[in-house]
């Protein structure tokens, strides 16, 4: 005669335990763990997107230089922690009607003082601003690196100066280097926190669980 059931635990995943709930429970533990991290890490990743978004956003508008038929004023900030990056902000308004200046090209230009290296990036209005221009210039090579902000339009053509930027690529390297460890540590610790925590729940259940079978 063949036994119709028997008590006690299993680990296999789908078989209930002698409490009736799923062994499989580790699982789904796990499973929410993975997916509670990767939404901490998003949020990580929002919150300082903001943060340097804000933080590095152009301050408003400085006093404008005349510069022949124009009203000129650059600013220059630098996209930390990354030092070899640096956004240029271009004022850009008409001398004689204090309007932004339809269709105007501008240019940011920079040369390394030591080797002379050129480079340069065009910088475009923003459509709620248009008076406003913006651009991003990348280095790729340590130094003191001189600009100018050219502006050219059927007004003409006017060069001023623009703020110099320092560059210094081992800087930037250890400001990212930790602050990625620092990042690590944390969905690390967190990660192995947690598994404790659902581990030892886990044991507990199976503990007392167990408890009135061996009665039995």
């Amino acid at each position: 005669m063949q036994p119709t059931g028997s008590l006690g635990l299993t680990s296999e995943a789908g078989r209930p335990d002698a409490s009736g709930r799923p062994a499989s429970l580790y699982h789904r533990y796990m499973s929410l763990l993975k997916n509670a991290l990767f939404a901490l890490a998003l949020l990580i990743a929002a919150a300082l997107a903001l943060g340097l978004a804000y933080a590095q956003d152009a301050t408003p508008p400085p006093d404008m230089q005349k510069a022949g038929p124009y009203r000129i004023a650059v600013q220059m900030t630098s996209l930390q922690p990354v030092q070899a990056d640096a956004r240029y902000y271009v004022y850009l308004l008409d001398d004689v009607t204090g309007q932004a200046v339809p269709e105007a090209q501008v240019r940011i230009r920079t040369v390394n003082q030591t080797t002379g290296k050129t480079g340069f990036a065009i910088a475009l209005s923003r459509p709620q601003e248009p008076f406003i221009y913006t651009a991003n210039v990348s280095f790729d090579e340590d130094g003191v690196y001189d600009g100018v902000a050219e502006v050219t339009s059927t007004l003409g053509t006017e060069t001023v100066p623009a703020p110099q930027v320092v560059v210094h690529f081992q800087s930037s390297s250890a400001v990212g280097g930790w602050a990625f460890l620092v990042t690590m540590l944390v969905l690390v610790g967190g990660g192995v926190y947690l598994t404790f925590q659902m581990r030892k729940a886990q044991r507990q259940r199976a503990s007392a669980a167990a408890s009135p079978m061996a009665k039995n």
